[in-house]
């Protein structure tokens, strides 16, 4: 049903069905025509379009299948007909009645059987198909009555999707809602694949775009609540596909497990369901099916565009943010919704009272320091997406003073918070984003010995900036099988993408190692993902740190990529001093501790830590003071963890 309003279809398609009827009486009576009285609701003489008519061409009925259809339509509706015919309508009963009537309208790959336009009850089978008698689905009258409905039995599996961002379709998702609506007038129908590498909000906002422009309902296939019986989604598929022909629905497929492209039941139906427009919406690729497949990017917002929809949520406040909002737009990837969310949630905090349909609210209420942190942090809540599955999110508490490092160390982390908050001015503004799209991504290298800081400074870069930090697992990330760890990287980065969050790829080398020499095609793989993995950290719009305990390990064209090389070297004893200084709590009780002689231990601020922490439960056990005498029996439970003593020199004049 495509017209625009459903009243003269539904009227046109009822006066049809009652004529189609009337004609079909006469003909089977063998008698004067009995035409009923026309009602109030009869069509004009101009003929309008009407289900019957619809449902004849798209199924491609030949004349006695229709007609074969029309009586047991006439069999639930008409009184005339179980009067004539008695029972309902039979093969038997209708083909010396009917001309044209042929054996192939019953056959099971036939449009009335296959269609799903008429049913049987299975304890009629042993009376052939013969006189078999046929029944109507339901789902086929109430279209023939211009009251179309879904199949209940479809209802617990698709459901209808009508986000509230679809009207107000940002204009670089536009191009990609008209390639839709080419796709889908053209005469395949091909499987549209539409990557979920950008919001998905803003992905199913563009697909409910497309259908409204042809007059088109949206349903999502709610795949996991599928039945695991093949012959049951079997069914289901059937009724899918007739409820398809007969309407015009879109069926949205969108896997949320990281599995489920590989479900037993959607592969059912992908690979049954020849018919109905569908669209896949997912990072992977959908599974293999006799359909074509087309993709279809959304591209990325440019930052100008995004940040004149930030102007437009945050309304006059936003004159008053001094270069704020451009960072925003190029930090966190949000829809024009949930900008307007953004929006409306820092004006309850600030107003209190106020409705979140208040256009506006003023700039005097708050500071703009206060107020650009606020719409900061709320943007980058909104904008972890799906992240927090496929990484550990760290809490950042670390801080600039609690990082001891060498100056040139401390210069270079400065320079990269420089890099992270300045780079829509470069990029943008002075215009070097349009001499070259690569190397755009800020990336870094922490190569040192494991408790010598490395993840610690990416805290105090996260807290700096005000940024989630990530830490990847790369026993998640790295798979046996060949085209996997691509794969599960690429959902990691377009996640990541939405969130601008730093990534931390802790321990780096045991995935980003020198590539191996080519002996067979697992070698080739590796390689090839060592490079996509090359191309996604340049391309990454947030900051990817990397930590590796052996940095000549390192692939050599993988670090000459990266834009900042930190080497987090021993600490020297007067470095050891300033962190046991600052690794016991001002809350915690110590007495005579004596800071040069605890630095004399070789040690890293991990081991320190460590250290500090075993000797505060051993001083709370006995419920004292933290003394040297607690220090130094910690220490040595410490170091024997890695299967060596501390030298004695080294503890000298700890504890009595």
């Amino acid at each position: 049903m495509t017209t625009e309003n459903p009243f003269p279809w539904r009227e046109a398609s009822k006066a049809e069905l009652e004529r189609a009827l009337d004609e079909l009486f006469d003909r089977l009576s063998g008698g004067r025509p009995q035409t009923r009285e026309r009602t109030s609701e009869s069509p004009a003489v101009e003929p309008l379009p009407n289900a019957l008519d619809q449902l004849t061409v798209r199924f491609g009925l030949s004349t006695f299948e229709r007609d074969l259809l029309l009586a047991a339509v006439g069999h639930e509706l008409d009184a005339r007909f179980p009067e004539l015919l008695g029972s309902p309508p039979t093969f038997a009963g209708l083909s010396p009645r009917l001309p044209g009537a042929h054996w192939s309208a019953l056959a099971p790959d036939g449009p009335l059987r296959r269609g799903r336009l008429l049913t049987t009850d299975p304890a009629t089978e042993p009376l052939g198909l013969v006189r078999r008698p046929w029944r109507v689905e339901e789902a086929v009258l109430h279209e023939l009555l211009g009251l179309p409905q879904l199949d209940d039995a479809l209802r617990p599996y698709l459901l209808p999707l009508v986000p509230t961002n679809a009207d107000r379709l940002p204009d670089h998702a536009q191009a990609t809602a008209q390639g839709l609506v080419d796709l889908w007038t053209s005469s395949q129908r091909p499987l549209a694949w539409l990557s979920r590498g950008n919001d998905p909000a803003d992905v199913r906002a563009v697909v409910v775009a497309a259908a409204r422009a042809l007059g088109w309902s949206v349903l999502v296939l709610d795949g996991g609540r599928l039945p695991h019986d093949p012959s049951q989604v079997e069914d289901l598929v059937e009724r899918w596909q007739r409820d398809a022909v007969l309407q015009d629905f879109v069926l949205v497929i969108e896997p949320e497990a990281e599995d489920l492209a590989g479900y037993r039941p959607i592969r059912q139906w992908l690979d049954r369901a020849a018919a109905g427009t569908m669209v896949w919406i997912a990072a992977e690729a959908p599974p293999a099916t006799e359909r074509p497949v087309i993709r279809l990017d959304l591209p990325a917002a440019d930052p100008a565009a995004t940040s004149a929809m930030w102007r437009q949520a945050l309304g006059p406040v936003a004159s008053s943010l001094n270069g704020a909002v451009d960072r925003l737009a190029q930090q966190f990837d949000l829809t024009p919704r949930a900008m307007q969310e953004v929006a409306a949630e820092v004006r309850l905090e600030v107003a209190g009272s106020q409705s979140v349909e208040h256009p506006s609210f003023e700039p005097a209420e708050l500071e703009p320091a206060e107020l650009e942190q606020m719409i900061w942090r709320k943007a980058r809540h909104r904008a972890r997406g799906g992240l927090d599955h496929l990484a550990q999110r760290l809490e950042p508490v670390a801080e600039w003073p609690d990082l001891i490092l060498p100056e040139p160390q401390m210069q270079v982390l400065r320079s990269v918070v420089t890099h992270v908050r300045r780079r829509h001015r470069v990029y943008q503004t002075w215009g070097f984003a349009e001499k070259s799209r690569r190397g755009l991504g800020i990336s870094a290298l922490f190569s040192g010995p494991s408790g010598t800081g490395k993840t610690l400074a990416a805290e105090v870069l996260a807290r700096e900036l005000d940024l989630d930090l990530y830490r990847i697992d790369l026993s998640a990330v790295v798979s046996k099988y060949i085209g996997e760890t691509e794969s599960n990287l690429s959902r990691l980065f377009d996640a990541a993408e939405r969130s601008g969050a730093i990534l931390l790829f802790d321990e780096a080398d045991s995935l980003f190692g020198k590539r191996s020499e080519i002996r067979d095609s697992h070698d080739r793989y590796a390689n090839l993902e060592v490079s996509y993995l090359l191309q996604r950290v340049e391309a990454y719009r947030g900051l990817a740190i990397l930590t590796t305990n052996f940095e000549k390990s390192l692939d050599t064209a993988f670090a000459r990529r990266l834009r900042f090389v930190v080497p987090f070297p021993m600490p020297s004893q007067a470095d050891r001093r300033r962190i046991w200084q600052r690794v016991l709590p001002q809350a915690t009780p110590t007495v005579d501790l004596d800071w040069d002689r605890l630095a004399q231990l070789t040690a890293t601020g991990g081991l320190i830590r460590n250290i500090a922490l075993g000797a505060a439960f051993r001083a709370a056990d006995q419920d004292r003071a933290v003394n040297m005498a607690d220090m130094a029996a910690a220490a040595r439970a410490e170091v024997a963890k890695s299967g060596r003593q501390v030298p004695s020199q080294e503890l000298r004049g700890w504890a009595p």
